[in-house]
């Protein structure tokens, strides 16, 4: 989904914010035979970013996660400028997973966004993915790092 540029957002309470990172959109998922990482347009961005990827085999087989790729500078600040053009010199290279768009073969694309962030936030809670440090599941509510 694309965002709509707006004069005033709305203040009823059916409606979630999220952050805006300023980085890469990326698709991150697996099967048995290994994980990929892409961007909304279908480039591969597994080879780009292999501690990402490798992160990312720790998520349940048949798994979908959309999310953003960012550079983290010397002051914790996200920089587009460093994850396109100086990547060796970044504090760290992060994977926000914001959405989950299959969970374990379950398809969650139809469902309403609350209940897709709610399992992203289940599994959160839960510990139950255990990420490394390159990875971050990141939901409306707050960001944890495993």
């Amino acid at each position: 989904m694309y965002a709509l540029a707006v004069q005033n957002i709305p203040e009823r309470k059916e409606w979630l914010y999220e952050v805006k990172f300023d980085g890469y959109r990326c698709l991150a998922g697996g099967d048995k035979s290994g994980v990929q990482l892409w961007s909304r347009r279908g480039n591969l961005f597994t080879s780009q970013f292999p501690r990402i990827a490798h992160a990312c085999e720790r998520l349940p087989a048949d798994t979908l996660l959309d999310g953003e790729i960012v550079a983290i500078d010397q002051n914790g600040r996200i920089s587009f400028n460093l994850l396109q053009h100086h990547r060796s010199n970044a504090q760290a290279l992060l994977f926000y997973a914001f959405d989950v768009i299959i969970c374990q073969g379950k398809k969650l694309m139809n469902r309403p966004f609350p209940e897709t962030v709610s399992t992203l936030r289940v599994s959160q809670d839960l510990n139950e993915w255990r990420l490394p440090t390159d990875c971050q599941l990141f939901s409306t509510e707050k960001s944890m790092s495993y």
